[in-house]
Order: C-alpha cells, then structure tokens, then sequence
C-alpha cells in the first residue's frame, strides 16, 4: 500500500528489449531498454488496488512477463470516532481514576495508539483501552495509521480529582 499517486519501476532485461508498463492489464506505456537491459518508468496509480506487471519482447519476438504485484493507493487519512469520554469531561473519586476509551477506527486494518501504546482494533474498527487518570487535566491522544502510511490524531482533554 502507498499514499503516493505515483510507483517506480526498474529493473534488467535483455538489451534493447521493447518493454510494456501495464496497469491494470493496461499498456500504459512502452520503451526500449538501454544498451545493459536497464529499465525504468514512473507509473500513475489509480486508487484503490493496481495490478502492475511489465512485458519484455526481445529483437527475435520472444517475450517474458513478470509476475504481476498489486499495490493500493490509498491517499484517505483513517477517521478516528470517539464514543467516550467526551472532550472536557469531568472525573471524580478513586473508583474514576482508571477510565475506558472507546470508538471507532474507520479502517480496521489501521494501527491504533492511545497514548503511546498499541491499541487492538476488532474486525470492525472498534476499540475499547483501559487509561489510568493523573490528578488534574489530562491529555488522551489517539493516532491512526494506515497500510498506505495515512494519519490522524485526535486528542481530547478529561480532568480528574480524587
């Protein structure tokens, strides 16, 4: 996965090869290899999921494929929903010190931190993290991380008093 709307490609072949860039079983473009085999091409990505595979035909017509790779554009940040605790919220006692936090994470393949730590999503999305209050306002930041490397943070402030 990448958030990047471009993808390079290189690599070897024969020399002077005519070589095909296929996006999505597309030619999207077509060259000749330099003197060595060497090849290269920057290719646009389309979002979501790219089939890229490259073809090589050499002066006698025989050709060679390469196994195709998907990589997935992804350029949207996950959204980070919070069920509770609700910004500004008031904490009181020792029965309160310890709270959970819970929402939702609009990719459940993303990786969550709650104040830098590791955060378990189920299958949809959903957490719910055990956080211990220090006395006075407290700071819970929430960071979400993509495949594609996307990110959001939410951060929300709760006080406590015992």
């Amino acid at each position: 996965a990448t958030n990047s709307a471009q993808i390079k490609i290189e690599g070897y072949t024969e020399a002077d090869a005519e070589v095909e860039y296929l996006v999505n079983s597309r030619k999207v473009i077509s060259e000749q290899t330099d003197e060595s085999g060497f090849y290269k091409a920057v290719l646009d990505l389309e979002d979501g999921e790219n089939l890229i595979q490259v073809t090589a035909r050499d002066q006698a017509g025989n050709e060679s494929s390469s196994e195709p790779v998907k990589v997935v554009y992804d350029f949207k940040t996950p959204e980070i929903k919070i069920v509770s605790p609700t910004d500004g919220q008031e904490f009181f006692g020792v029965q309160k010190q310890n709270i959970s936090v819970y929402g939702e994470v609009s990719e459940a393949d993303a990786n969550l931190k709650i104040n830098n730590t590791f955060v378990r999503l189920d299958n949809n999305g959903l957490f719910d993290q055990q956080v211990r209050l220090n006395e006075g306002e407290n700071e819970i930041k929430l960071v979400a991380t993509d495949m594609a490397g996307n990110l959001s943070e939410v951060v929300l402030k709760v006080s406590y008093v015992r």
